[in-house]
């Protein structure tokens, strides 16, 4: 090991610390203790311009020793600081920026977890955030549900109602934006329930609608509660076949996402105007989210909620609690409806044959395969597989499936059918399903096409059945 060189810091830290203590020794310096302030003696003791001349070791007489070690000593702080910039200034650079970043990084997490627990970008969304930071506002709510039959998270100011005292504060931004809608669209029959209040605002928060049959799920947790429906005609109606045939419609399923949910969520079906039949309303608690919130620590606790039903023009509630995977039974009624509107679009005649596709773009409806019917126009066997809709032409209303058609025209429904226009009841037209992509329509022939609810309902009178 050479003792006429200069070394460098990169060279000392590689070496075992014993080898560091062997050249302290070399150079006449004191070579007991840790290698880190060994390896600084040893830099101390060089040159502090970093120049090349060669270490001696004639240099470290007795006499001057003293001497320069006063002057090393004078020197230590020049020498050090200059090394230490030169030979460390990638490293040292790199690890002073880096420990900030993490502290940088620090607030945005927390303000990230704040409203993780209510994330919709809605107007409620801060109301929602203010209750969570309020324990009296965050009591307030379950304890209504038990106690008072009500949920009152988000009244939107001390002038709405008189339940509005206890609820949350929220700010004036949200209050006045809240309740001008909830003034522009107030349709609903109220029979003094404080929650009419709470699910008019969440329903125009998320621009729900209603309709001869409603049903509206309301609750205050981040848990993924759903509302289904049986239809008449034994069709399932919930957040994974949200449109039914007959016209029903979930136009609202809330915390859904583990990242994005509410703490005033609300879940809505709506007819426009409803079938005749039996129906059957139930909740399911899907996933009970968690979240750092000691209200919503515990992934299996039960849930309460409330449901309002509105049809044949009365209101009922039904409250209940549900646990993690389990169904509540809320609501069985027979209904005598006005008819379905379902889900279908009447297109006029045209003069001239044409497809389903070509009658669609021609009227701008949206074309789907498979989806077309067509009026019956003379005698014609139709087949008992083939999907039939008996279009009501003064009520503007229909009577869906092979099946419930069948029944209606008292017709058998397990063989083929001989029907001609003369077979039906006046003010009626029968379409059957087409499934042929090119089939030409014959002129002055009316065609039904399936659509989605809404744009079912755009093709009609809005005020009627008071949608958006």
């Amino acid at each position: 090991m050479s003792t006429d060189s200069e070394y460098s810091r990169t060279y000392l830290e590689g070496l075992l610390g014993s080898e560091v203590s062997k050249i302290c020794k070399q150079l006449g310096l004191k070579s007991s203790g840790v290698k880190p302030h060994l390896i600084k003696t040893i830099l101390n003791f060089q040159d502090p311009d970093n120049s090349k001349t060669k270490v001696k070791k004639t240099k470290s007489t007795t006499t001057p020793k003293t001497k320069s070690t006063k002057t090393k000593k004078t020197t230590t702080t020049t020498t050090t600081t200059t090394a230490n910039k030169k030979s460390k200034t990638p490293q040292p650079i790199t690890k002073i920026v880096s420990k900030p970043s993490p502290k940088v990084s620090k607030p945005k997490a927390k303000s990230s977890k704040k409203p993780a627990a209510v994330q919709p970008t809605t107007t409620t969304t801060a109301t929602a955030t203010t209750a969570a930071t309020t324990t009296t506002t965050t009591t307030t709510p379950e304890a209504a549900i038990t106690t008072n039959n009500s949920i009152t998270p988000e009244v939107p100011s001390s002038a709405t109602t008189s339940e509005s005292a206890p609820t949350t504060t929220t700010t004036t931004t949200t209050t006045t934006t809240t309740t001008e809608a909830a003034v522009t669209t107030k349709e609903f029959k109220h029979d003094g329930d404080p929650d009419n209040e709470v699910i008019s605002l969440r329903m125009n928060r998320e621009g729900c609608n209603t309709g001869e049959l409603h049903a509206s799920l309301i609750w205050n947790d981040i848990a993924d509660l759903d509302l289904h429906v049986i239809t008449p005609s034994g069709e399932h109606l919930y957040y994974g076949h949200k449109e039914s045939r007959c016209g029903g419609w979930l136009d609202k399923d809330m915390n859904v996402s583990v990242t994005e949910h509410s703490e005033h969520p609300i879940e809505n079906i709506f007819w426009a105007s409803a079938p005749s039949g039996k129906y059957k309303i139930y909740v399911n608690h899907f996933r009970c989210h968690t979240s750092s919130d000691p209200r919503f620590q515990s992934s299996t606790r039960s849930v309460p909620f409330r449901v309002r039903l509105i049809k044949e023009g009365s209101t009922q509630w039904f409250q209940g609690t549900v646990e993690p995977n389990k169904n509540v039974t809320c609501f069985e009624f027979n209904l005598k409806g006005s008819g379905a509107v379902g889900s279908f679009v009447v297109l006029p005649p045209n003069n001239t044959p044409s497809t389903f596709k070509e009658l669609c773009e021609k009227n701008k409806v949206t074309y789907s395969q498979g989806e077309g019917y067509y009026a019956l126009k003379k005698k014609e066997e139709i087949s008992e597989i083939k999907d039939m809709v008996l279009h009501n032409t003064k009520s503007d209303t229909f009577i869906i499936g092979h099946n419930d058609v069948c029944q209606a025209l008292n017709q058998p429904n397990n063989k083929r059918l001989t029907l001609k226009p003369t077979d039906l009841p006046p003010d009626t037209r029968l379409f059957v399903q087409s499934t042929s992509h090119n089939r030409k329509i014959p002129s002055d022939t009316h065609v039904l096409m399936k659509v989605s609810v809404k744009e079912a309902l755009t093709f009609r009178q809005s005020s009627k059945y008071n949608f958006k």
